[in-house]
């Protein structure tokens, strides 16, 4: 059985004016309930701390989604994501998601690693090389760079350790049946 909740409340923005509105509907999503509206002027007191959580929250959400549990994702993958979701923010860019999000970390690793096979770099060397490549890279620029042959075979690279190593560690069908 599948039971849908009705949508609850509608929330429009408008940015020109310095206002936002939602509107709240019954339990059945049918009728308006009460309609909440704001004018930003009144928040002024609370403009800093707004904002700083605000950036926080989408910093954090861009983290969890690029570093959670079966997505392939690592500590280094969210940080990533977090930066570029404060990037796009501090470029005047409120998107929902960011371009790369849930694959910047990999590819910024498979970067690093064409650094130090093909350029002859140690590790460290060739992590903050790929860094800085990514950071200086625009939009459009990381998608090419993430979609050439080279970066797309180093991350299939990895995404295999990665596998190996939780099959290493998974439980056999023995184990789990007696």
């Amino acid at each position: 059985m599948v039971i849908q909740m009705a949508k609850r409340t509608s929330k429009t923005y408008d940015t020109e004016n310095g206002t936002a509105k939602m509107v709240v509907f019954d339990d059945d999503g049918e009728s308006i309930m009460d309609t909440i509206e704001i004018d930003v002027g009144d928040f002024s007191a609370l403009a800093d701390r707004l904002v700083l959580y605000a950036v926080m929250k989408k910093a954090g959400d861009a983290f969890t989604s690029a570093s959670a549990p079966g997505k392939d994702g690592t500590v280094i993958d969210g940080i990533h994501a977090a930066n570029d979701v404060i990037k796009s923010l501090l470029e005047g860019k409120w998107i929902e998601k960011v371009a790369g999000i849930g694959r910047t970390g990999l590819t910024v690793e498979a970067l690093a690693m064409y650094f130090a096979d093909e350029g002859g770099m140690d590790e460290a060397d060739a992590k903050a090389e790929a860094k800085k490549t990514w950071d200086a890279a625009d939009k459009d620029q990381r998608k090419d760079l993430a979609d050439t042959g080279e970066i797309m075979a180093h991350a299939e690279t990895i995404r295999a350790g990665r596998n190996a190593a939780k099959v290493a560690s998974a439980p056999s069908i023995s184990d789990l049946l007696g």
